[in-house]
């Protein structure tokens, strides 16, 4: 509207300027004729003069319409090229007034509004929230922007508007301000900023997400520069220097790796090393050391690193970024683990020479006894045999001890004992060695122990013999051993018993006593070859007590004897009678009863009958499983029970087994009798129907009471 306006004004001064130049030509043109010819001959030709001047002042004004015309029209397609450019450019565009007011705007301004026309835009109450994100009002933060435009002529900054679904948009405003017509305005250019930010939430979450794990990496991650300076870091590298800021990282890192190396002498070469690595992974693009000079902050040991290191493009600039794994725990693992490799190594030596040994006086006394021409000296070589055997035996049930205990298949029976009992029986197996030795053996039991305890007595038992034979063993002749027990508390009718097996004997050293309790070691290894063992008892009786609720130590002095002391916990016996177990002698009598014993070994069938003969009891022989079933199938009932073996030909005694419980004939006693006796075969055999087991070697006692269990007798 204003630019129209403006051209009419032109206009009207240039149709004034044309005329007042025809009347001056004409004036003039008349001034000279009449000053020439005489006012008649003036009048005559007046009419002509008027006809040139008319024409003089029609030409100009021609003229001037023209080129009036000609200015409208570049004029006017000046503003439409202008408007065409302005409403094509891709940036939103408004312009205010000096009030603040909208006058125009663009149709990307529209576009980006949601708005229909620019009456609609210009109408709006509000094109911003009540505050903006940095919590300032945008009423106030806005107008003194527009302020701050008018008086510096440009400003930008960050801006929320609201848009008419009530969602918002983040853009950038750029304030310019412009005269216009001749009077200040304020161009306020508005770039869209949705899809900035989505990219920059985008990328900031994955660099979060970076960080998290970099930092949460249990491996300390550096980065280093060319003077091998420190970077940048992560969290598990803070916490492995001990420090709790990056900013205390990159101010005292020298001075506490410093203060870090173990060793002061070790202090340059560290640091020599440290330059070395980094140069070369600068040089060579990779590089890679183990150090194992620090001390970790976090526990205040002596720590092994291995480092990896990568040359790498870091906020523009060329770094090195390493990898350093602590590997303290699996190197002490290695050192550890080849240790136990050296002691089975010599273990399986000692035992060799366990095994060996008793095998050599077995075959020798057995083959002396053989030629042997009289009595006496076959009873002495068979005295010898058994002698022996009870060390072989006890050597085969020590590794099968320390063999279920590194399974987890080591177990506790519970059971009724007499506390006494127990101890004694053990101590009277040490009489005869004491006596040797001429040694003193004292037997202290504390009379508030209650009589009966329920607990395993053959494993306190174990432990007590364990202890009293190294005590003999390394007590000289004419030496003081002493046992004792005493009650520690009793709560709720739980035990806490104490034991104690002291002597004057050699003693352990401090560094020895460290390895006592190890599985497969000794004190030392001239030990082993001065008095033999398998260096498993302590570790098996450790196990033990641990498993009782108890403990195990040792106070001892080189040359001045050892004391070795454990606890164990059982119940108060409800019932504390006296065991009846020896008031009356078990009969042992079956006459009348007819077993069938499923054996492949002609030897072990041999030891069997030998033992339930004198019992009055009828013995058939199968040499397997299938014969077994055949037999019995053919006669069922002609036996009282069935002692099964299970490795033997054909099919063993688990098949066997399950065959003759599959026919139905569940009422015969199928007794396992087998060299399998951990706790899984024992199961496997009862789930097999199977009655009970029976572990070989065999002891009497455990066949009798399997015996008394399950046979029936002739009454008559």
């Amino acid at each position: 509207m204003k630019s129209f306006n403006n051209l009419r004004f032109h206009i009207k001064i240039n149709i004034g300027l044309s005329i007042l130049l025809g009347v001056v030509l004409a004036g003039t043109y008349l001034l000279m004729h009449l000053m020439r010819t005489g006012i008649i001959e003036s009048i005559a030709h007046l009419m002509l003069y008027k006809m040139i001047a008319l024409a003089a002042v029609f030409m100009t004004a021609m003229y001037l319409i023209y080129r009036i015309g000609r200015n409208l029209e570049e004029k006017t397609l000046s503003e439409e090229r202008f408007r065409s450019i302005y409403d094509k450019i891709p940036m939103a565009i408004y312009i205010l007034d000096s009030n603040f007011n909208i006058v125009d705007c663009n149709a990307e301004t529209l576009r980006l509004f949601c708005m229909e026309s620019f009456e609609e835009f210009k109408n709006i109450n509000t094109q911003s929230p009540g505050r903006q994100r940095d919590g300032s009002k945008s009423r106030d933060a806005g107008i003194e922007k527009y302020e701050q435009a008018f008086k510096e002529g440009f400003v930008q900054y960050d801006w929320v508007k609201s848009l008419p679904d009530g969602s918002s948009l983040p853009c950038q405003l750029t304030v310019v301000r412009a005269d216009l017509h001749h009077s200040p305005h304020l161009l306020v250019f508005v770039r869209d900023m949705r899809e900035y930010y989505k990219k920059y939430e985008t990328e900031r979450d994955a660099y979060d997400h970076q960080q998290i794990m970099i930092n949460a990496a249990p491996i300390l991650i550096q980065y280093w520069g060319r003077n091998s300076h420190a970077i940048d870091c992560n969290q598990t590298t803070l916490d492995f220097y001990g420090y709790s800021t990056k900013k205390e990282y990159f101010e005292g890192l020298v001075d506490k790796v410093t203060s870090m190396v173990s060793e002061a002498s070790a202090t340059l070469e560290y640091f020599d090393a440290w330059t070395r690595f980094i140069n070369e992974a600068f040089t060579l693009g990779h590089s890679n050391v183990s150090l194992n000079f620090l001390v970790d902050s976090r526990t205040g040991r002596p720590a092994k690193l291995e480092i990896n290191g990568v040359l790498v493009e870091y906020k523009g600039e060329l770094s090195v970024v390493t990898f350093a794994t602590d590997v303290t725990e699996l190197y002490d693992a290695n050192v550890r683990a080849e240790a136990a490799a050296r002691a089975k190594s010599a273990f399986l030596a000692n035992m060799s020479h366990e095994i060996r040994t008793p095998l050599n006086a077995i075959i020798g006394m057995t083959g002396i006894g053989k030629a042997a021409s009289d009595l006496a000296r076959a009873a002495y070589c068979f005295e010898k045999v058994e002698e022996a055997s009870d060390h072989l035996l006890g050597v085969v049930n020590d590794v099968l001890d320390i063999s279920k205990i590194e399974s987890g298949k080591f177990e506790i029976s519970m059971a009724r004992f007499v506390f006494e009992d127990m101890l004694r029986k053990v101590v009277d197996i040490f009489i005869i060695n004491t006596g040797k030795k001429n040694q003193t053996l004292n037997v202290s039991i504390d009379s508030a122990i209650p009589k009966a305890l329920i607990g395993d007595d053959q494993r306190i038992s174990q432990v007590v013999a364990n202890l009293l034979s190294n005590a003999v063993k390394f007590t000289p002749k004419d030496g003081v051993i002493s046992i004792e027990a005493r009650l520690l508390r009793e709560e709720d009718g739980l035990c806490t018993v104490q034991i104690e097996v002291r002597d004057n004997g050699l003693g352990i050293t401090a560094g020895q006593q460290s390895l006592l309790f190890n599985p497969f070691q000794q004190a030392e290894s001239s030990t082993t070859r001065k008095f033999g063992g398998t260096g498993l008892g302590l570790a098996i009786s450790k196990n033990v007590v641990t498993m009782m609720g108890g403990d195990m130590s040792v106070e001892s002095e080189a040359g001045k004897g050892s004391t070795f002391v454990f606890t164990i916990q059982t119940k108060r016996a409800e019932d504390e009678h006296e065991n009846t177990s020896e008031d009356a002698l078990p009969d042992l009598n079956f006459e009348g009863c007819r077993i069938l014993l499923a054996e492949d070994i002609e030897i072990n069938r041999e030891i069997v009958e030998n033992i339930l003969t004198p019992l009055s009891i009828q013995l058939d022989f199968a040499e397997n499983g299938a014969e077994a079933v055949r037999m019995y199938t053919a006669a069922p009932d002609a036996y009282s029970m069935i002692l099964m073996d299970i490795h033997m030909p054909e099919m063993d005694g688990y098949e066997a087994t399950r065959t003759i419980r599959a026919l139905g004939l569940n009422a015969i006693p199928i007794i396992a009798m087998t060299a399998n006796v951990f706790r899984e075969d024992v199961e496997k055999c009862l789930e097999a129907g199977m009655d009970a087991h029976i572990g070989k070697p065999l002891d009497l006692s455990d066949v009798v009471k399997v015996l008394q269990t399950y046979l029936k007798r002739d009454e008559n």
